[in-house]
């Protein structure tokens, strides 16, 4: 089945271009999305489980353990195991890109787009060329080889940002990505905790950041920054004995002295995403390169599911100012957003087209088709300002209100999928099946994790009682 879908990631920065989706692949969909009665029974009777309850096709189903003292199990699947990756020859994130040149015919990879009209864009060819110019490197400024290196990324989304986490996996590094959100002192104990000696930079404003915390990092020895820098910025990163670099001369530094590349294994940690938590100091969750390709595997993970089926990546130009004009011109099919976002754009419309609707946006009480195909044709020029191709929404981070779950299904006809999820899952732990009806839930467990719910007594929670199931 060949089909073509441009997803933008807008409350992450970033686009994907879908260009086909495997006859395995809609198998597994088919049979995410419905188990029917033979296969239930069929499950029950190599597990030993007690069925309590089958919901109707299209729905999850939930398991009683024996002896387990009232411990459910709910899946998507007709089978206990969880899913730990698509493809045999496709195990770790550094796998999925050379997959992802494969499936595409060595297609474009990744793309920008700066003051022109149109998207740049480099080959799968290209880019893995260019990660592993990165990694080589930063072996020739002194990294080591392997899980003992860790590399932290200070920088938004972009081509750069892909080429840096991919060529330190090119060496079986570690990435720890560092952000302004969690205050002025996280950073600094991040690179203490994760004993982290090179950061990756895309501002001037981060490099002199860095350097003017150098007293509490004395394990930071070097920075390497996107752009190019002020000579007193380079003397002050010489008077705090850093050594800086321009990421181009990195490149160009393992381009002149190539290094055997040493692949990470499933097994290996990939990245340390640190949480602000809700106590105390961020905390690293480790997640490994199988935790990636397994979330990948079931939920289409942002950016490594695109290179999992060979897909494109393009970033917007990281101004939210700008970002109505890239949508309109990278015309996104499949649209992952955050509430915050959805509920501007539904305001926005009410405000455009809410005095010629003869609804109101806050009921969404059709009652006639006429008036559905009215709202339809009257919200034409806004679908047209999101691209005019939008056919799916993924959200995410926050819950999204009925009413503008059904703007966004019932007015301009997009089918909706609402996702629970954390760092320490890779992603997804929980999703609605698709739908153009408003659930008020985050679904079912994904099928490639477990979710425990234990008692919290002080707040009256006890799992036997079923609340939040």
């Amino acid at each position: 089945m060949i089909f073509e879908v441009t997803i933008l990631f807008a409350g992450f920065k970033s686009r994907l271009f879908f260009r086909c989706l495997t006859k395995e692949k809609e198998d597994l969909i088919q049979d995410a999305a419905c188990v029917d009665s033979r296969q239930l029974e069929s499950v029950r009777k190599e597990s030993c489980l007690k069925l309590t309850k089958k919901k109707k096709p299209g729905t999850y189903v939930i398991w009683t353990e024996k002896n387990s003292g009232g411990a459910r199990k709910s899946t998507l699947v007709p089978h206990r195991d969880t899913i730990q990756f698509l493809y045999e020859d496709t195990k770790t994130i550094w796998d999925v890109i050379q997959r992802g040149l494969r499936q595409s015919g060595n297609g474009p990879c990744v793309g920008w787009r700066d003051l022109t009209p149109d998207y740049s864009w480099i080959t799968y060819s290209q880019f893995i060329r260019k990660a592993e110019n990165f990694g080589s490197g930063l072996i020739k400024l002194g990294l080591k080889l392997g899980q003992s290196s860790k590399v932290g990324i200070y920088a938004q989304n972009s081509v750069e940002w892909l080429v840096a986490e991919y060529g330190c996996w090119s060496q079986s590094a570690i990435i720890v990505p560092l952000y302004d959100t969690m205050g002025p002192d996280a950073c600094s104990f991040i690179i203490n905790q994760a004993e982290i000696e090179l950061v990756v930079c895309d501002e001037e404003s981060k490099v002199q950041r860095l350097i003017g915390k150098r007293k509490e990092t004395q394990k930071l020895k070097t920075i390497i920054s996107v752009k190019s820098v002020s000579q007193e910025l380079k003397h002050l990163a010489k008077e705090a004995n850093i050594n800086l670099h321009l990421f181009s001369d990195v490149e160009k530094l393992g381009e002149l002295h190539p290094v055997q590349t040493l692949l990470p294994k499933p097994s290996d940690l990939s990245i340390i995403c640190y949480t602000s938590g809700t106590t105390g100091e961020p905390k690293g969750a480790m997640v490994t390169h199988g935790n990636v390709v397994s979330a990948a595997s079931v939920m289409k993970l942002v950016m490594t599911m695109a290179f999992l089926e060979g897909c494109s990546i393009g970033f917007f130009r990281g101004d939210f100012s700008l970002l109505e004009d890239d949508i309109r011109v990278l015309q996104p099919t499949f649209f992952p957003a955050v509430p915050r976002l959805l509920n501007k754009w539904c305001e926005k419309a009410r405000t455009l087209y809410g005095s010629k609707l003869k609804i109101d946006l806050n009921g969404m009480n059709f009652k006639t088709k006429e008036e559905l195909f009215s709202a339809h044709h009257i919200l034409e020029p806004f679908k047209e300002s999101l691209g005019g191709k939008v056919r799916m929404i993924i959200t995410a981070a926050a819950p999204l209100s009925k009413n503008i779950f059904e703007f966004y299904t019932k007015c301009l006809g997009y089918e909706m999928l609402e996702i629970y999820g954390m760092t320490e899952l890779a992603g997804a732990g929980c999703a609605s099946l698709s739908s153009f009806d408003f659930k008020g839930n985050v679904g079912s467990p994904t099928p490639c994790c477990i979710i425990r719910l234990a008692d919290v007594p002080e707040m009256n929670y006890f799992s036997k009682d079923s609340k939040g199931e």
